[in-house]
């Protein structure tokens, strides 16, 4: 599957469904692309994007899902407390979250690095980086969701545990890219 419309004709295979219309398929993709964005932690849908965080906080998008790290341009990096423990006007490198708003230390430019939802997919042709490198995510996802809507939970089950064995070994892979597979040594 290399596109939206290889994977919606993937869906209607595997779910035996010819008669999903185009505003639930659509739907389906959403949902998915919502499901990866909470579940995946790759490469492929981590960014890093540079934002300036006024006093008042910044209302993080929603296709923002989870904060991997902030730093600044020095190279600083912030640590996160709660709410009740942070204090905006400190030189502590901090930053808390209170609903869809970021705050950091006095207001300041940063670079935030974060996990996001994939690229939403419209046209046929569409594709994005977890549907290119992990395919099987995309189905087994949109599978759930079909299932869901038809109210199959046999079906949905089924393919919940197909879905989440494939995200255990995509995300391990991924974790192992990052910090290597050799053993731990103790002491």
């Amino acid at each position: 599957m290399n596109n939206y419309g290889e994977l919606k004709l993937a869906w209607q295979e595997w779910s035996h469904r010819n008669d999903l219309t185009v505003s639930v398929v659509s739907n389906i993709q959403r949902m998915t692309a919502a499901r990866l964005g909470r579940d995946l932690r790759t490469d492929t849908n981590i960014k890093t994007e540079q934002i300036t965080v006024p006093a008042d906080g910044y209302t993080m998008p929603f296709t923002w899902k989870e904060i991997h790290s902030i730093r600044n341009d020095a190279g600083d990096h912030y640590n996160f407390v709660s709410s009740g423990h942070f204090n905006s006007k400190g030189v502590h490198f901090e930053y808390t979250i209170e609903g869809r708003k970021l705050y950091v230390d006095k207001g300041a430019t940063v670079m935030v690095t974060y996990w996001h939802e994939p690229d939403q997919l419209i046209d046929d042709n569409d594709s994005n980086d977890v549907l290119q490198a992990w395919p099987n995510l995309y189905l087994y996802s949109g599978l759930i969701e079909i299932f869901r809507f038809i109210q199959d939970s046999q079906a949905m089950v089924l393919y919940t545990q197909q879905y989440t064995a494939e995200l255990a070994k995509t995300n391990e892979q991924s974790q192992r890219k990052r910090i290597g597979n050799a053993p731990v040594m103790g002491y």
